[in-house]
């Protein structure tokens, strides 16, 4: 699932609004919410992504929400299941439609580098190795 449909998920949970409740009330089908819910579509277009937001009459801030988290999860390919947002955002930067800038992905791609790496003994043990 990707971050943008477990957020609607959310949202929709919260509302108390089902699925084919928020179909019919922005003219689409009930699969096709499903199927972007599931991940196996991209988030809606931005014409059909401003009608949920009325709907489910949602704040600003949580359509500003929406809208990057369509950004990032707007892919042509699967990432595992499971994948965390700033997989999904990382992704995004090398595919070329992310909002946020290069240098914000950099410092998180060293950042997730460093964890990993001290995660996996190999790493940890040579680490050590060097800081001796």
């Amino acid at each position: 699932m990707s971050p943008y449909a477990k957020r609607l998920q959310e949202l929709l949970l919260r509302t108390e609004v089902p699925q084919g409740k928020l179909a019919r009330a922005v003219g689409i089908s009930q699969n096709h919410v499903s199927q972007v819910l599931s991940g196996a579509k991209s988030p809606f277009s931005q014409e059909i992504q401003d009608r949920i937001c009325a709907v489910l009459n949602l704040s600003d801030a949580e359509r500003k929400e929406l809208e990057q988290l369509a950004a990032i999860s707007k892919t042509t390919f699967r990432l595992r299941q499971g994948a965390r947002p700033e997989e999904f955002a990382i992704v995004a930067l090398f595919s070329g439609t992310s909002p946020f800038t290069a240098h914000t992905y950099i410092a998180a791609a060293k950042l997730a580098m460093a964890a990993y790496e001290a995660s996996i003994p190999q790493f940890a043990i040579s680490a050590q190795l060097e800081s001796n």
